[in-house]
């Protein structure tokens, strides 16, 4: 508070500000609310309510907004080698004149280490284009790649290899490389073109903090506190799906069928009312925020 209270208004990328605390308190009070909460320990709407009052102050006065320009906006996001500022609220700043380097192209492409991937229980949270889940299709269990890709939430294609998948400055379609990848799901966000592959060879800016991420944290909260509306989701997961090229988030549909995918992978949420609609904003945050060390928690 005492941050939030003091750090300069301006927008500076790769420097602290008011907007970098906001962000940090809205990250900081979802975490210990619903730790608390689901936890049965006290104090667990204290810490929502100011989760929703640093994301809302944030929503309201930033003038932060969601990245949208090109074919593909999400893969660019990630893929930029400066930061995005519209978005980016803070970033780490890589530059090979200063000898700051790192090695995301390495490792995504399987040539200096690992064998990453996707996996199977995250790929499946991706619903269809037309909103309905991926496993409510007939013979979702076993369907293929190139059928499992077909009409599917727009940041699917940006983030794994699909068929016709082009890598970024080439116009020559690139197949998934199963050597790899251990699950098939080769992962492309935050991949850059070819000529960063070699080893700490990549000098994109990362990405600490973004808009995305507090527009989720706000919806989370006030999901969990019983007091989510239309209007919140209009101005915070609408957002985020409109990107992705998804109809917004229907919260009467969701919670009068939640998803029985999403109820088996998350088997302790408190059953409410909001139950469905909880299950939905989890779902959004694993698809947006995959890669970025923030959903486990």
């Amino acid at each position: 508070d005492f941050a939030i209270e003091h750090l300069s208004p301006t927008k500076e990328t790769y420097r602290v500000s008011e907007w970098t605390a906001l962000a940090l308190k809205s990250r900081v009070c979802l975490f210990e609310g619903t730790f608390r909460k689901y936890h049965g320990l006290d104090d667990a709407d204290y810490y929502l309510a100011e989760c929703v009052s640093a994301a809302g102050t944030f929503i309201e006065k930033s003038g932060y907004t969601i990245y949208k320009s090109g074919s593909t906006p999400y893969l660019n996001l990630f893929s930029s080698i400066n930061a995005i500022s519209s978005e980016i609220i803070l970033a780490r700043a890589f530059n090979t004149a200063i000898g700051l380097k790192h090695d995301v192209n390495g490792y995504l492409t399987g040539t200096t280490m690992g064998r990453p991937g996707l996996l199977k229980n995250i790929a499946n949270m991706y619903l269809m284009k037309d909103g309905t889940p991926f496993t409510s299709q007939p013979g979702w269990e076993t369907m293929q790649l190139p059928d499992e890709s077909k009409n599917r939430d727009g940041r699917f294609a940006q983030t794994v290899r699909t068929p016709g998948y082009k890598r970024i400055d080439d116009d020559k379609e690139s197949a998934p490389n199963l050597a790899a990848t251990m699950t098939g799901y080769q992962l492309v966000k935050f991949l850059l073109p070819a000529k960063y592959d070699a080893y700490q060879a990549s000098t994109s800016d990362m990405p600490l903090f973004r808009t995305a991420e507090v527009y989720l944290n706000y919806a989370e909260a006030k999901a969990e506190l019983g007091t989510l509306t239309k209007d919140d989701l209009l101005i915070s997961i609408d957002r985020i799906r409109d990107r992705a090229g998804m109809k917004g988030l229907d919260m009467a549909a969701a919670n009068a069928n939640p998803d029985p995918f999403l109820l088996a992978c998350y088997p302790n949420v408190t059953k409410s009312e909001n139950t469905g609609v909880i299950l939905e904003i989890r779902r959004e945050r694993t698809i947006e925020l995959v890669m970025e060390g923030l959903r486990m928690w």
